[in-house]
């Protein structure tokens, strides 16, 4: 059997570490999404509960090319008996890169194969076709979306998936030590650091929201593992981002230190971090162009006396050019770009190796 986790484009490779690690099974990365083996269907269950960069789980049925919503006749061949028989079901789909087919008419195109009754508000199953350019990935729901963050109660302006914050924990090669977001915004990157870290599921107290749940006979409580200590810590120079990332860090039932940022802070407890990953403030229209620029001065500046040597600073950035130019005079140098899909938005996410 085979599963599909859905990611975002350009985090593929961090879906796939995180599959090894809960599952150790092996994986084959495509454009946003891997396939993976499962020896069974708890396998699902566990990377639903416990996956914190993936978007979407499903039991994979099939997989092909797509041009035309008449290659979807294929999925008729298919035995649903085990899966749909005394239950509805419906069908659903996403679309990425490709303007040419329409969601609703794939989704319309699946009922017309599937002899079995239909519930488009509550279903038992749900059929899930995942569309990237020309590539189909047919199967069946287990988990949602499950990218959506529940502590999230207190927003911010540059926020980001959480699937992604995790993505920048993982890039810092953090696993136990002091790890720091500079910028920590609402706390999205710590909070993600800090669930990480402590082995916690972020879905801990949503234990009963998966789709699985209506035909998989599963305690998730059996999933959960003692927490570990972890040390996390959040800055913000703004009191008001301070608060909301403490509130909502309290929501995800993480113990994390968040305080409002001096301009230097290097103190005894911040001789020797292991990790830092930060979602810096971005240029946009209305930006002070040139407090953007003092703030990522100050951010080298910092780390080149407090960040472990050998170590690794992820930073998320519409400014590459000016972050290089003041990593290169603080003593590091890039080690990785990539860009990540966010929606319809290309995030620049660039790694540094302190020298």
């Amino acid at each position: 059997m085979q599963g599909l986790a859905i990611s975002n484009k350009g985090i593929e490779d961090i879906t796939a570490l995180e599959i090894r690690e809960l599952l150790n099974a092996k994986t084959e990365l495509k454009q946003g999404c891997v396939i993976f083996e499962i020896k069974n269907l708890e396998d699902l269950a566990l990377l639903c509960y416990k996956g914190q960069s993936v978007n979407r789980v499903l039991l994979l049925l099939d997989k092909f090319k797509i041009k035309k919503l008449e290659d979807f006749e294929r999925i008729s061949k298919i035995d649903f008996s085990e899966w749909l028989k005394n239950r509805t079901f419906a069908a659903r789909c996403e679309i990425i890169d490709n303007k040419e087919l329409s969601s609703k008419e794939i989704e319309i195109a699946i009922g017309d194969k599937i002899d079995a009754k239909v519930n488009l508000a509550n279903p038992d199953i749900t059929l899930f076709a995942y569309i990237f350019n020309n590539d189909c990935y047919f199967g069946i729901d287990f988990s949602g979306d499950i990218s959506k963050r529940e502590y999230k109660v207190f927003l911010h302006r540059n926020d980001m998936k959480g699937t992604i914050a995790y993505a920048l924990v993982r890039l810092s090669d953090f696993k136990e030590g002091i790890f720091l977001d500079p910028f920590c915004g609402s706390g999205t990157v710590a909070i993600e650091a800090a669930l990480f870290g402590s082995n916690k599921s972020v879905n801990f107290y949503n234990k009963t929201k998966f789709p699985f749940l209506k035909f998989l006979n599963i305690d998730l409580n059996t999933f959960d593992s003692k927490e570990k200590e972890t040390n996390i810590f959040g800055f913000d120079e703004l009191f008001g981002h301070v608060r909301s990332s403490k509130n909502n860090a309290k929501v995800a039932g993480v113990k994390i230190n968040f305080f409002k940022k001096e301009i230097s802070w290097i103190s005894e407890e911040f001789k020797e971090i292991d990790s830092i990953a930060t979602n810096a403030p971005k240029l946009a229209r209305f930006s002070n162009k040139i407090k953007i620029e003092t703030d990522y001065k100050e951010l080298f500046s910092n780390a080149k006396n407090a960040l472990k040597k050998g170590r690794k600073i992820v930073i998320c950035c519409n400014e590459t050019e000016t972050l290089k130019k003041f990593a290169e005079n603080a003593g590091f140098k890039v080690a990785e770009e990539r860009d990540v899909n966010q929606g319809e938005e290309i995030l620049k996410i660039v790694t540094f190796l302190k020298l």
